[in-house]
């Protein structure tokens, strides 16, 4: 478990903060931009849900706290865009607030915050348990790598024409792995490799065949790109914009 002073705290947010605006207005690296703005989440739901939510349960004070900040976000954007506009500044406020507000309620409260609580000395013989669960990881991974080299724009009687049976060879193989990683080590841990599983499972369709969703998706991307480009679109409607908002704040984080 790793713990930080108060002004460890601050410093630590002024980092992150100082790395992504770099990022946003002078390196525009979709990658670091990603990986900065990822750890800004993690950090800030965790604070807050110690603020908020101190004896619930570690893995879902995590979620608690992340649905917070995006409730925060997404109502934000909707004022702004009803009553202003969406730009920059919006998102340097939603940005910038999110963690001021969080360090002030941390301090009212004088809340304590730790990190990594499951963290161990790595032992070799525990190496045996990482093998099932590393092998469903990566054959999972090149998966998704070869849902997306074959996906397509064109006309196709079934999805799964697209696919051949390497595909699920390698699907079946990864079931196997994951049914064993589940029978010889029992674990809280395995629910997110079953997580990802259905994940996998729900979007292989989408991505082999993104025109699935018809004209909506098309739509709702050029209502996105004109938003970022002109702060609006007409006609204003409450509908869309919650969600709307928490695309545009993730792009502008990401890069």
């Amino acid at each position: 478990m790793i713990t930080f002073s108060r002004q460890q705290h601050i410093v630590s947010q002024i980092a992150v903060i100082l790395i992504i605006l770099a990022n946003i207005y002078w390196l525009k690296s979709p990658v670091l931009g990603t990986i900065a703005g990822s750890i800004y989440i993690w950090l800030n739901s965790k604070k807050l849900a110690d603020v908020f939510y101190p004896k619930i349960h570690q893995g879902l004070k995590k979620v608690t706290g992340l649905l917070v900040i995006l409730a925060y976000i997404a109502v934000n954007y909707t004022i702004a865009y009803h009553l202003y506009e969406v730009n920059s500044w919006i998102f340097l406020w939603v940005f910038l607030s999110i963690p001021l507000i969080i360090e002030i309620l941390s301090f009212k409260t004088n809340t304590e915050h730790s990190f990594l609580h499951n963290i161990k000395p790595f032992k070799f013989r525990n190496i045996k348990n990482l093998i099932l669960p590393t092998a469903v990881i990566i054959i999972d991974i090149v998966l998704i790598i070869a849902l997306f080299k074959k996906a397509s724009m064109g006309i196709v009687r079934s999805p799964w024409e697209l696919v051949g049976f390497r595909f699920w060879a390698l699907f079946v193989l990864s079931n196997l792995f994951l049914v064993a990683t589940i029978i010889t080590k029992r674990t809280v841990k395995n629910i997110w490799l079953i997580a990802f599983r259905f994940a996998l499972l729900s979007t292989m369709g989408i991505i082999l065949y993104p025109l699935g969703f018809g004209y909506d998706s098309f739509i709702h991307q050029a209502s996105l790109k004109t938003i970022a480009d002109t702060g609006t679109i007409q006609p204003r409607l409450f509908l869309y914009i919650g969600q709307y908002g928490l695309s545009l704040f993730g792009s502008h984080l990401s890069q």
